[in-house]
């Protein structure tokens, strides 16, 4: 029992450098971009996986959005999502998607992962959550 107790310590520490390590990198701001700039742009991250988040949870669907502040990845899965084997390959669903948003204006990888700019708005934050609200609601 002490062993077991002692790794769980061990896990949380680990990650907590982990946390530290991840927020000490993307820290680092953009040429130009002022540190209200980027704290507007990791809302805008915030914003859209939470979004996207609470439709899927109060749907029972299986999609999750994971990331850290403006990059956002979606899979298809109930999560939680902490290495990629934890999300099926789900290719003809992942192709569907981005066939469906590029259909209503929007890009991003193929493979689920969104990179907010600094020129995105809330609007567009918003145009993308109801769009890909749309496919989940169709198609999940």
């Amino acid at each position: 029992m002490g062993e077991a107790i002692l790794q769980v310590q061990e896990l949380q520490t680990d990650n907590r450098t982990l946390q530290a390590k991840l927020k000490e990198a993307f820290a680092v701001q953009p040429a130009g971009a002022d540190s209200a700039e980027v704290a507007r742009l990791n809302g805008l991250g915030d914003r859209l996986r939470d979004r996207l988040n609470a439709v899927a949870a109060a749907e029972d669907r299986p999609f999750v959005a994971t990331g850290y502040g403006s990059m956002v990845g979606l899979h298809f899965t109930r999560g939680p999502v902490r290495r990629s084997s934890d999300s099926p390959a789900a290719p003809e669903l992942r192709a569907l998607l981005h066939h469906h948003l590029l259909e209503h204006g929007y890009s991003y990888a193929r493979r689920g992962f969104v990179a907010l700019s600094l020129p995105i708005e809330a609007a567009d934050v918003d145009g993308f959550a109801g769009a890909t609200e749309a496919f989940l609601a169709e198609h999940l």
